[in-house]
């Protein structure tokens, strides 16, 4: 019965490990769906010149990443109000809070600029989030199943 009992406690502190690695998961995922809606935004801005809803419309029914609804909400609003977005860390919010509602109020050439400024932003934090990912993720699984074992060796 005990090592039933310790089998229980290393699954589930392998599922709370999970759980942490998820977050780290989740916020390298958004910025790499960001960086592609923000590419093909560049890119409906300088040759096809449309109104930014029906850009986000258009990207809405192509995309089938679970971010992209999320990242369309975002832009279509203009706020941020991190029901969706608890993976992100306040300054980030406060970044892509402040692109988005600077977008549009410029002409198309300056918007373009603002945009490729941007990419470069969030293409230096995606990095940083894969980064952190590769090394706190695993780390944070394996920690927790070491936690799990420890008390099931103290329990025994």
């Amino acid at each position: 019965m005990i090592y039933l009992f310790c089998v229980v406690i290393v699954v589930s502190s392998a599922f709370v490990g999970r759980a942490i690695t998820q977050k780290y998961v989740q916020r390298d995922e958004f910025f790499k769906e960001l960086i592609n809606f923000l590419h093909r935004l560049k890119n409906d801005i300088s040759f096809r010149k449309i109104k930014l809803n029906e850009l986000i419309d258009g990207y809405i029914s192509k995309s089938k990443n679970k971010y992209s609804c999320i990242i369309a909400e975002l832009f279509k609003n203009c706020n941020m109000d991190g029901r969706n977005l608890r993976f992100l860390k306040n300054d980030e919010k406060m970044i892509i809070n402040n692109f988005v509602s600077s977008l549009g109020s410029s002409s198309a050439e300056i918007e373009v600029s603002n945009i490729d400024n941007f990419i470069e932003n969030i293409k230096s934090i995606s990095l940083a989030c894969e980064v952190e990912r590769k090394k706190n993720g695993i780390l944070y699984y394996k920690l927790s199943i070491a936690v799990g074992i420890v008390v099931c060796v103290l329990i025994i």
